[in-house]
């Protein structure tokens, strides 16, 4: 039996995925009590994000709620709990292969192999920047996330995983 809770989004988490869209994973993770406070920058800006753009459909909301539920999902079944991480796959989803552009959003989601290959090269860069992270910084990984994303990092990683990705699917052609 399937229970209510499988069908609902919860507004706060839905807020917070817009707002690492738009702003960056961690503020996701740092900003979210401030998401239903009307006076402040979070706030408006994912308002702004639902309201004023004719670009947001339902189906954009949705496609990056699913996005964001399926890296979540798969963070919950892996050994240790951490990759990919799902705030910074918005966020390295938003600027690397949406380059920011709102259009794009459901245009990059509409296909299963599209969706696949966005997973992919989101766990292997996420696995490598925290790899990466917490040994440079000598931290674990909870206290990583609540640090400023090196953006320049992040994009080497995730270049490289989207190159070894598109390399392993030319094998199999």
């Amino acid at each position: 039996m399937t229970k209510v809770e499988d069908f609902t989004i919860e507004l706060e988490k839905l807020l917070q995925i817009i707002l690492a869209y738009l702003k960056g994973g961690m503020q996701a993770y740092q900003k979210k009590s401030n998401l239903l406070k009307p006076e402040t920058d979070q706030y408006k800006a994912v308002i702004n994000f639902i309201i004023n753009n004719n670009e947001v459909t339902t189906n954009t909301l949705i496609n990056l709620y699913l996005l964001y539920y399926k890296m979540f999902k798969q963070k919950v079944d892996t050994e240790n709990g951490q990759v990919p991480i799902p705030y910074y796959a918005i966020d390295c989803f938003s600027k690397y292969e949406c380059n920011e552009d709102i259009n794009k959003i459901n245009e990059c989601l509409q296909e299963k192999k599209q969706i696949d290959k966005i997973f992919i090269i989101n766990r292997n860069a996420s696995l490598n920047y925290t790899k990466y992270f917490t040994k440079k910084y000598d931290v674990g990984y909870n206290t990583m996330i609540k640090k400023p994303i090196e953006y320049e990092k992040m994009e080497e990683y995730y270049l490289s995983a989207k190159e070894i990705l598109e390399m392993d699917n030319q094998k199999e052609e």
